[in-house]
C-alpha cells in the first residue's frame, strides 16, 4: 500500500506506479524535502508562458491570486524605443 503522500503522485497524474515504487526502493525510508516554486524560478515561468490572455489560468496553475500574476508581469521589462524630440530622431 502507497503512503499518502505517494497515493497524492499518482493520483494527480504526476508520476505513475512503477515510477513511485522504484522511488520508493531507491529512497525508502529518506525523508525528501521538495521545495516549491518561487523566486525567479516562478517568475521566470510566469513570464514565458504568459500570452496576454491567460493571467487567471496561471493564478490557478501556480496557487497565486490573479494580482500577484499581475505583479509579476508588471515587473517584467519591456525595451521600448525613446524618441528624441529634439533631433526627430526615433
Amino acid at each position: 500500500m502507497l503512503s499518502r503522500d505517494m497515493q497524492m503522485l499518482v493520483d494527480a497524474g504526476i508520476v505513475d506506479i512503477e515510477k513511485v515504487l522504484e522511488m520508493m526502493r531507491c529512497f525508502g525510508g529518506l525523508n525528501i524535502h521538495i521545495p516549491t516554486l518561487s523566486g525567479d524560478i516562478l517568475q521566470s515561468l510566469i513570464i514565458d508562458e504568459y500570452d496576454g490572455t491567460n493571467v487567471k489560468q496561471l493564478a490557478i496553475k501556480y496557487r497565486r491570486s490573479e494580482r500577484t500574476i499581475y505583479a509579476i508581469l508588471s515587473r517584467k521589462v519591456k525595451p521600448c524605443k525613446q524618441l528624441d524630440t529634439f533631433n526627430g530622431e526615433s
